[in-house]
């Protein structure tokens, strides 16, 4: 078919892709032209966005359960988990009976029974010490039962410790205080909960332990660390909590 310049002003017998190729600018295209029929196939999933240097990009399809999630500018953006995606319990198995006034807590053993499986990787732990699995923000929480036998006025108290270079030096992120009293009945317990933030940056050198002082006056004087022997039973004696709450 010959190609005709009607009077009208339009052109007829032009066959698809008969044109030159790149002489159609964004001026010759009418606002509104393109539609989804014009676009070309794509994966199902797949989100357009726009890279580092302003070119069309497609943000490949998730998995079911994620979010399009922001890297910031200049990055194309990403499908991830939303919502807590690592946490896990401990809990001490035998009875805590300090050797000093002022001590680490050791003995930690992860909950992994009776509903609290651990979501996510697991957090390494050696000599007191927890090593977290990734940066990021982590809500971390201790709670201590213990008794002093026999019950004197002396206080007490539980610090969540953080150390930033691997355990040269160690700063107190959060602490609670208690108090013993003579009139305290024998065996009964005390609960002292401590709960902090920590901003892991390295997960190499920002580590976490428990430290309490005033644990021990004297020989007979001292503070009972409460324990469960079993994970099947861990709602009383002395546990902690990690979760990670976001990426930094």
């Amino acid at each position: 078919m010959a190609i005709v310049i009607n009077g009208s002003g339009t052109v007829t017998g032009i066959s698809v892709g008969g044109l030159p190729d790149d002489i159609v600018d964004a001026g010759t295209l009418a606002d509104d032209a393109v539609g989804l029929a014009q676009m070309a196939a794509g994966t199902d999933g797949n989100v357009i966005t726009y890279d580092a240097s302003g070119n069309p990009a497609v943000v490949a399809s998730g998995t079911s359960g994620q979010f399009l999630t922001s890297q910031g500018a200049n990055t194309v953006p990403v499908f991830a988990a939303g919502g807590l995606t690592q946490a896990s319990a401990w809990h001490l198995v035998t009875q805590y009976t300090p050797s000093s006034s002022n001590e680490i807590f050791t003995g930690w053993t992860e909950t992994d029974a009776n509903g609290y499986d651990r979501l996510g990787s697991a957090l390494t732990y050696s000599a007191g010490v927890f090593t977290y699995p990734s940066t990021g923000w982590w809500w971390v929480q201790t709670n201590f039962e213990c008794t002093q036998n026999p019950a004197e006025n002396d206080n007490y108290g539980i610090q969540i410790q953080e150390t930033p270079d691997d355990g040269s030096n160690w700063n107190a992120l959060a602490a609670s205080h208690g108090r013993f009293t003579g009139s305290n009945i024998v065996g009964e317990p005390a609960h002292q909960t401590v709960t902090a933030f920590h901003k892991v940056d390295d997960v190499a050198n920002d580590k976490v332990r428990f430290y309490g002082y005033g644990l021990k006056i004297t020989s007979s004087r001292f503070m009972v660390g409460h324990a469960e022997t079993a994970d099947q039973d861990v709602y009383g004696g002395c546990t902690a909590l990690f979760m990670k709450l976001a990426d930094i």
